[in-house]
This record gives structure tokens, sequence and C-alpha cells, in this order.
């Protein structure tokens, strides 16, 4: 029933919530850190070793976490400093457009998909592709259909189907777990993650690279 998305989802889906704000958070906490960068160097430093951990999680198969990365570098504050991303170096720029190309929306992720089918061990899927499984089939689904005999209507039990599909596919990735140990005070800082908000990261963009800087 979509609870994530009522008013009340806070009481009534308040894991899916989280995680849903956690990705929203680390995107915005990886534009930050790019943007917290006072000078060219520092900023490319800071790009390459988020591209490093992006491959890291994209070696442990952590999707979800990927896809906070990838759409934090993807964001219009970031996007525009080109002459940042211009000055990557070929390994690190391969990395780039490879995970841009696997988290790619089209097809409805068709790459994403396609790469999350034949993992193996641990896996955390990117968990925005089942959230728009289950509205599309919520929505495009009747509850129930026309009864042959005429009667009361029928349970349409096809829609309840396809839902326990996805609800099956993820209860199937929660059977393997990483296993690893909490290590303070990182734990504690990825807790947290600090971050600006949009007003202020399209502001430092600006003042990073101003506007005749980027012709």
């Amino acid at each position: 029933n979509q609870a994530w998305n009522g008013k009340v989802a806070k009481h009534k889906a308040p894991h899916i919530l989280a995680l849903i704000q956690r990705t929203n958070r680390l995107s915005f906490w990886i534009a930050s850190l790019l943007l917290w960068q006072s000078n060219a160097t520092s900023r490319l430093k800071m790009l390459n070793k988020l591209l490093n951990v992006a491959q890291a999680l994209r070696e442990i198969n952590n999707f979800n976490s990927l896809m906070g990365i990838v759409a934090g570098l993807s964001m219009a504050p970031i996007n525009r400093l080109k002459n940042t991303l211009n000055s990557l170096e070929r390994k690190p720029q391969e990395i780039l457009e490879k995970l841009q190309v696997l988290l790619n929306p089209t097809s409805s992720f068709k790459n994403y998909r396609s790469d999350l089918h034949n993992v193996r061990g641990p896996c955390l899927p990117y968990l925005g592709t089942y959230l728009s499984d289950l509205t599309f089939m919520e929505d495009g689904n009747p509850d129930t259909v026309a009864n042959p005999d005429g009667g009361a209507p029928l349970i349409n039990f096809t829609k309840r189907e396809l839902v326990n599909s996805v609800v099956l596919e993820i209860k199937l990735y929660q059977q393997c777990s990483y296993g690893i140990a909490v290590r303070q005070p990182l734990h504690a800082f990825l807790e947290a993650l600090p971050f600006s908000d949009d007003p202020d990261l399209y502001s430092l963009s600006l003042l990073r690279e101003p506007r005749a800087a980027a012709k």
C-alpha cells in the first residue's frame, strides 16, 4: 500500500523511510565533500578518493550506497565543475563512466538489474528500484477483478503475485550479511554525515568555478 509515501510513513514504514533518507543524505554529503575543498588540487584529490570508494562499494555489491555516491556526483552543483571533472586521469574517469552506465535509469535500470541478478554473496540492492516497481504494480493493477459468474468482485491474485515476487527478492538479499565490525569513531561519523543544503552547494559551486571559468 505504498506506506512509505503516506503522511504516517515514519510509523508504518520507518526502516524504508530511514534508508531513503540515508541515501539522500549520502548524496548531499558527497557533493559537500567536494565543494568544501577550497582549491582545485584538493577537489581533484577528493574526487579521486570518492571514486575509489565507489569502486570498492561496487566490488562488495553495495549498490544502495553506490547509488548515493553516483547521485551526489551527478548533482547540478557538481556536474557544472567542468575544470575539476576534466582534470581526472584516464583510470578514474573510466571508473566514473562505468558506474554511471551501470546505474543509468534508462529502461528501468536495465544495466543495474542485470548485474544485480548475477551477484553472489552479500549484497545491498538499490531500494529505489523496488519502490518504483511496487508503486507501478499498485497503481497499475486493480485490487479486484470482475467475477465471471456475475457475483461479487474477486481478489486480483495476479497483482498479489507480482507484489510477492518483489518482496521475495528483497528477502533473498537479507539472507547473507556482510559481517563488518563496527569501528568507532568512524561509525558515529558515518551515521551523522554532515552536509550543506542545495542553495549553499550551488553558491559554493559558483565560488569554486565561476561561470566565466567554466566556459
